[in-house]
């Protein structure tokens, strides 16, 4: 399969959502073709978009802002519904700095509604409650252990649906 990562962080590389969609690749089964789309702007460059179309799943991956997305990913959504209009496979990642996970709900809405707007599948999500403390962890805590297992059981299972 072709998997296209999207991270929808302003913080891009170093954010926690990167970190998200790493420990996803690391558990997703089978022979896979991944390509990496740093999604932190307004617009989405000619390749990235080619890429897109090329992938049959999509991951996105973001923080929680104000009870919604980012800004910006609303841009690039808008922009993929007119640009690549074969369907995809989309799963969400999605972290806020709440405790709950339940924060991100309206967020999870909004993703929802678009796929179905677009003619994309909706395939599921991970809501992720502390986000912003992940990247605080000691480097030696392992990912499913601690206070970090509840984040590596959600992935885990995430991974699991996108393998098939």
């Amino acid at each position: 399969m072709k998997i296209a990562l999207i991270n929808a962080s302003p913080s891009g590389k170093s954010s926690t959502s990167a970190v998200l969609l790493e420990k996803t690749k690391s558990y997703i089964a089978g022979s896979n073709e991944f390509f990496d789309i740093q999604a932190n702007k307004e617009k989405l460059e000619p390749t990235e978009l080619e890429t897109l179309k090329q992938a049959e799943i999509w991951v996105f991956a973001n923080p929680l802002y104000i009870d919604s997305l980012p800004g910006h990913l609303l841009a690039v959504l808008e922009q993929l519904e007119i640009e690549c209009r074969q369907s995809h496979k989309v799963y969400v990642i999605i972290n806020c700095g709440f405790y709950e996970a339940a924060q991100n709900k309206t967020a999870l809405r909004v993703y929802k509604n678009w796929c179905s707007k677009a003619g994309y599948e909706w395939c599921g999500a991970a809501a992720i409650g502390g986000g912003g403390g992940i990247g605080f962890m000691p480097p030696e805590l392992p990912f499913n252990a601690g206070p970090l297992k509840p984040v590596n059981d959600a992935v885990v299972k995430l991974s699991a649906c996108i393998s098939g």
